[in-house]
């Protein structure tokens, strides 16, 4: 990707994803990850809630769990394949990786992905660390001219639109594989016919998606953004369960944006989405 003229990448556009059709690839993108929550997360509970804390089963139910367990890795396996497919489709991201990189820096206004401030480390997906430089080459050439001001473009406006979608997906997975890794667990001290060898190895694409997902939320910083007083406030919507909104109050906490109540338990998403509202309305805190 990197060293492709803008105008080239910008002018190999499908015409489905330029401004008229800005809408179609967010959708797209959200759909893989309704597909982990609706379908692929159900199982892996019901899964997780047949095995014993503290003992093992007999060997042909463990087998039976294993079976289960690669299935579910192949299902994510192929969901991060749609993702890569989807995201390729614009001819300027090579992959969904590249796509969370990019949307992450324009989300939070920077010129380079390196200012995200992730920190690696040794078991850092190689994929990841190979993306960097042509995320920012990306990003440089569609956001920003030679004197560092803000420039939009069709491409820019694709990928502030998939933002919100990137992020809930991308929660969902990390939620799916979280839960994965405690069946994992399981498999590896309780010994079927099976070897716990035989486990299917997630993809590079959702290993970099956890990856990114445990390296931002340890980095971010939620609490301002262009002068708002960012958090999260939960409302009762049953004696159970509550609603969640993100809101944003000015210097004096003076509440002035919130989103819609949801009932994600993912605070990134909410804060991602209210940066948005921010940023699409040109909303000033004074």
């Amino acid at each position: 990707m990197a060293g492709i003229p803008i105008d080239t990448i910008l002018g190999a556009l499908p015409e489905d994803l330029k401004p008229t059709g800005v809408k179609k690839f967010p959708q797209l993108i959200l759909s893989q990850g309704i597909k982990v929550d609706t379908l692929i997360q159900p199982v892996i509970s019901k899964i997780k809630e047949s095995i014993p804390k503290d003992t093992c089963l007999p060997p042909q139910e463990v087998d039976q769990i294993l079976t289960q367990r690669n299935n579910i890795v192949d299902s994510l396996n192929n969901v991060g394949i749609k993702l890569n497919n989807i995201s390729s489709s614009t001819n300027s991201l090579n992959n969904y990786l590249t796509l969370t990189l990019t949307t992450l820096t324009i989300l939070k206004g920077l010129k380079s992905a390196t200012s995200l401030g992730i920190k690696f480390t040794p078991l850092t997906p190689g994929i990841i660390v190979s993306l960097i430089s042509d995320v920012d080459d990306l990003v440089n050439q569609i956001l920003f001219d030679k004197l560092g001001s803000s420039r939009l473009r069709p491409i820019s406006n694709v990928l502030s639109a998939s933002s919100l979608s990137v992020s809930i997906v991308n929660s969902y997975i990390k939620i799916a594989i979280d839960n994965l890794n405690n069946i994992d667990n399981f498999l590896k001290k309780c010994p079927g016919t099976l070897s716990s060898l035989d486990l299917t190895p997630l993809s590079e694409t959702i290993e970099g998606i956890v990856f990114l997902e445990n390296q931002t939320s340890q980095t971010s910083n939620q609490s301002s953004y262009k002068g708002f007083i960012l958090q999260i406030e939960e409302v009762p919507y049953t004696d159970k369960v509550n609603q969640r909104k993100a809101i944003a109050a000015n210097q004096y906490g003076i509440k002035m944006i919130e989103t819609p109540l949801s009932f994600t338990t993912n605070s990134q998403t909410l804060i991602d989405e209210l940066k948005l509202i921010i940023d699409r309305d040109n909303l000033k805190a004074d």
